[in-house]
């Protein structure tokens, strides 16, 4: 294959994500708990708040997509990402109205949305497509150590501290990365490494025929290369998000006011599954192949349609509660592991120029859904009822997957 000149094997860049990590690993149980407790705001008002916001990061994550590959430059838009979110979060730490905090919190989903394609479009243009795997897994595996170390904190003082003293040291720690990136983060000396790529998948193809069609073999035999329907990938990243979200936006708040597990019990089991699915990130990396990550994304699914509905039965287990949501929640982060290397090196490896943001987009799509069922049907059915939504909605990405790869 050929290959970008300038690649490197470097990683410190990563240290730039660690204090982001710890403060956003803090955030999505963190945000659900002080939103009902200290501000007294209701499970619909916060799933109405997480829907606006995400319904409005759907066009900054289209626009966000273009810029690294438009401009050539990803540091400055990591960076003005992590300043802004900086910013945002200090002012939801100093709110106690709960209009302005919706306000503050729908900015800081916008400005945290600015560095995903940017990091993704770096990695891509930095490195060699045979390391995107591994890079992926070890990136995410430093990431998801840094969001267990939140967890910890919350997990620990969240007694002693409380709520609100926890959001607040969130925005030091982001400003804290922006300071880290301006010293380790440095932009791609040439941005081509995607467009061999491409390069090269189709002379493989063009070779595999070409041999196929002097071996004379059946049609299916020829080795050609796979290739997604990307269309319908986007659909199936839409139903996986969508239910992700459905099911586990307001899961903390089940466990509070239907479970009645106390807070540090709640930040303590996120806190190992977190470490567990960090963990998972390596494994992952290293057994799945190429091939491989085009399928994970179809073993996540379908793992988290049955996994899902087994959180019906916590509620009729009190003592054995706290185990059981361990385990699920444990296992669930083992495929979204899955999930998360093998969407992202499809789209790495796929998606054509300037076109990441609109997977970001979809994600988005899917989370505005996804929040709005996860405030509604508990508050006017029940959370059974949508742990089955959640699982249908799963099984659903999962038949788009397979017909995205079947259409090859």
């Amino acid at each position: 294959m050929f290959h970008a000149q300038g690649v490197t094997t470097d990683k410190t860049w990563n240290c730039a994500f660690i204090f982001h990590g710890i403060a956003f690993g803090m955030l999505p149980i963190l945000i659900p708990l002080y939103f009902i407790e200290n501000l007294k705001g209701s499970i619909l008002d916060f799933g109405s708040m997480s829907a606006i916001a995400t319904l409005i990061n759907i066009l900054t994550s289209v626009y966000a997509g273009r810029l690294p590959e438009t401009y050539r430059r990803v540091k400055p838009f990591i960076l003005i990402s992590f300043l802004l979110s900086s910013v945002f979060l200090f002012g939801l730490s100093r709110t106690s109205n709960i209009y302005l905090f919706q306000i503050l919190y729908i900015l800081l989903g916008i400005s945290n949305s600015i560095y995903g394609p940017s990091t993704l479009i770096f990695m891509a243009e930095t490195y060699q497509k045979a390391d995107w795997s591994r890079l992926l897994a070890w990136h995410s595996l430093l990431v998801g150590l840094s969001n267990t170390l939140g967890l910890a904190i919350c997990s620990l003082f969240v007694s002693s501290l409380g709520y609100g003293m926890l959001l607040s040291i969130c925005s030091p720690l982001v400003l804290a990365s922006f300071l880290v990136g301006l010293i380790v983060i440095n932009d791609p000396p040439i941005y081509v490494e995607r467009w061999m790529s491409r390069v090269s998948r189709t002379v493989d193809d063009v070779a595999s025929f070409s041999y196929w069609l002097g071996s004379k073999r059946r049609p299916g035999e020829f080795g050609l290369k796979s290739t997604i329907n990307m269309g319908l990938f986007g659909l199936g990243t839409l139903a996986f998000i969508m239910a992700t979200s459905s099911a586990f936006s307001s899961l903390p708040i089940f466990l509070s006011n239907t479970i009645f597990m106390t807070p540090s019990t709640i930040f303590a089991i996120y806190f190992v599954r977190s470490f567990i699915g960090s963990i998972s990130y390596v494994v992952i990396g290293k057994l799945m192949g190429e091939k491989g990550m085009e399928n994970a994304v179809k073993v996540a699914s379908i793992a988290r349609a049955v996994l899902v509905l087994l959180f019906i039965s916590v509620a009729f287990s009190p003592l054995l509660a706290p185990i059981i949501t361990f385990l699920l929640l444990s296992t669930l982060e083992v495929s979204w592991s899955l999930y998360s290397i093998g969407s992202s090196t499809v789209i790495m490896d796929y998606a054509t120029e300037g076109s990441t943001g609109y997977y970001d987009a979809l994600s988005n799509l899917g989370n505005v859904v996804g929040a709005l069922l996860s405030g509604a049907i508990p508050a006017i059915f029940s959370f059974n009822l949508l742990f089955i939504l959640a699982s249908a909605l799963f099984l659903t990405g999962f038949f788009i997957f397979w017909k995205a790869s079947s259409q090859s």
